[in-house]
């Protein structure tokens, strides 16, 4: 008898996947925590803000997929402009 054993794989689209899932249960928790315990939760805080860091995680992988598609330097810099925006502002 021949069984065949299961062996999982990982990609970039599971793991994309799944980095979404998770920013997406952090940013309900957190909606949960902050309505139920009020505003000023810090674990409500914390989960905000990886739930936020998480999405934009996700959506610089998927808009960099669609500008190495693209193949044009102006779509590269605007990709490259953004990304050096968002992490400025959000550590600021």
């Amino acid at each position: 008898m021949s069984t065949k054993q299961k062996t999982t794989t990982y990609s970039w689209g599971r793991i994309f996947r799944l980095l979404s899932f998770i920013a997406v249960v952090c940013v309900g928790i957190s909606l949960l925590l902050s309505a139920v315990l009020g505003l000023n939760s810090a674990i409500g805080s914390a989960l905000k803000m990886v739930g936020d860091i998480l999405s934009y995680i996700v959506v610089l992988f998927a808009s960099f997929s669609y500008v190495a598609y693209k193949r044009n330097v102006w779509f590269y810099l605007g990709w490259v402009g953004s990304l050096v925006l968002i992490v400025l502002f959000f550590i600021i």
